[in-house]
């Protein structure tokens, strides 16, 4: 069976790649984005940046001063909702209703052209649609008008990470920050772009705060999960084994279907000469990569009518 390592060979760019990890082992690929970020690229629940404890001081946050420059200063910014017009067009994304949001969002435009959140939610829906590139310029259109609004900064990151803007992405990310250092999904897009850049103090760093944040919040298992199985691979690539197996293991806990983690975990046990839990890690990998990559049954219709001639 081919692994999972590199089916999307076009994010690979630097140093082995847009979610490349060498863990040791720089022969077996790379990574597969979809494990990491499918919340934010339209295959999963789309959801807007949440804030999850308590983090850095945002006025430590370093970034382009060309952006450090549009946003409000640190006494100022805030975390402004969604109108509820527009809050009714998110959910409608949401549930990839891309076109009939685009019209609605038209309608709204035609009596408030200014609104920097509308255009906002325009370049969400080409998000949603994985045109990464169309929304970029909806998302930087709604910067100039809105700089204020948090949410552009972090989808807007993820746009470029997709594009393999990297420095772009890591900017968009730290402008995010500005708003809501506490922001666990945002401390582990930077860790990613981190490890693509071969960062790895960086990258670690990013993982463990991540971690930090999301630790106790039932609702964010996924997340959890996610940045344990990073940290796992971290820890791995510094050569530390004995704390690599740990928070593999505990990523395939939160989320028994983190495949990626599986497979992370088999090459690790490898390493460790433990051959039968690299065996049985690698059969899981197996096992939820073909469930993650089979569409899912649609339900039979009704029977059709007896043909009577």
């Amino acid at each position: 069976m081919m692994r999972s390592r590199c089916r999307n060979p076009r994010f690979h760019t630097v140093a082995g790649g847009l979610l490349g990890v060498a863990i040791g082992f720089a022969a077996a690929g790379c990574s597969d984005k979809s494990a990491d970020s499918a919340a934010h690229n339209g295959s999963d629940e789309l959801k807007l940046p949440v804030a999850d404890g308590s983090a850095d001081d945002p006025a430590s946050v370093s970034m382009d001063n060309d952006l450090m420059a549009r946003i409000p200063p640190p006494g100022q910014r805030r975390v402004i909702p969604l109108e509820a017009t527009l809050k009714s067009i998110f959910e409608s994304i949401q549930r990839g209703e891309t076109g009939r949001s685009r019209l609605a969002l038209t309608s709204y435009m035609n009596t408030h052209p200014q609104d920097g959140q509308a255009v906002f939610l325009n370049g969400l829906t080409y998000h949603r649609e994985k045109s990464y590139a169309l929304a970029r310029k909806h998302f930087d259109r709604a910067i100039e008008m809105a700089p204020e609004y948090y949410a552009t900064y972090y989808f807007n990151g993820w746009a470029a990470y997709y594009l393999g803007q990297l420095s772009e992405a890591r900017n968009l990310f730290l402008a995010n920050l500005a708003f809501q250092p506490d922001n666990g999904d945002t401390h582990f897009a930077l860790g990613l772009i981190a490890l693509d850049l071969n960062e790895t103090d960086e990258a670690r760093m990013r993982f463990e705060k991540a971690i930090a944040l999301h630790t106790g919040q039932p609702r964010r298992q996924p997340e959890l999960a996610k940045a344990r199985a990073r940290l796992g691979e971290m820890l791995a690539m510094q050569g530390e084994l004995d704390r690599a197996p740990e928070e593999l293991e505990a990523a395939t806990t939160l989320n028994p279907r983190a495949y990626e983690a599986w497979y992370q975990l088999s090459r690790v046990l490898t390493r460790l000469g433990d051959d039968e839990g690299a065996a049985h890690a690698l059969k899981r990998h197996d096992e939820e990569e073909r469930r993650f990559n089979t569409p899912p049954e649609r339900p039979a219709g009704p029977p059709k009518p007896p043909n009577r001639n």
